[in-house]
């Protein structure tokens, strides 16, 4: 899962290079598409990059933890229990976030829901799948 989120990170810093490119710029179609790339991979950075911090916190806290001083142990004892459930949280995060998308996902749907035969039983069906969708 690292080695995948390091070359998303790569190829993050390409688009927010290219984003500064006058060619790029230049070219409205190109930009438009290095534009919503650089978007859709915006949020998975940002979480990744607080896993990471956290990961740095976490073993400075497990050396803290081997120091002669007590009080800096029990310190270390008391953040690390926080610190490890927030790093298993954003760790679900992540692996949520580098499933794949539907190519679909970003398009228009037109639905349409009708009554039909039932009276006023099929009216009210219709009006909770319509409050479901909305």
């Amino acid at each position: 899962m690292l080695d995948k989120l390091a070359e998303v990170e790569r190829r993050f810093g390409e688009l927010e290079e290219m984003l500064g490119d006058p060619e790029v710029i230049g070219d409205r179609t190109r930009f438009v598409a290095v534009s919503r790339e650089h978007a859709s991979l915006t949020e998975l950075m940002d979480v990744f990059r607080q896993f990471s911090s956290v990961q740095e916190e976490e073993s400075g806290l497990l050396d803290l933890q081997k120091d002669d001083d007590s009080e800096m142990r029990a310190m270390a004892d008391a953040e690390l229990p926080d610190l490890q459930k927030r790093k298993a949280e954003l760790e679900q995060r992540l692996k949520i976030l580098l499933l794949p998308t539907d190519p679909n996902d970003e398009r228009n749907v037109i639905l349409e829901i009708r009554a039909g035969t039932g009276g006023d039983e099929a009216g009210l069906f219709v009006a909770d799948l319509f409050r479901m969708y909305t």
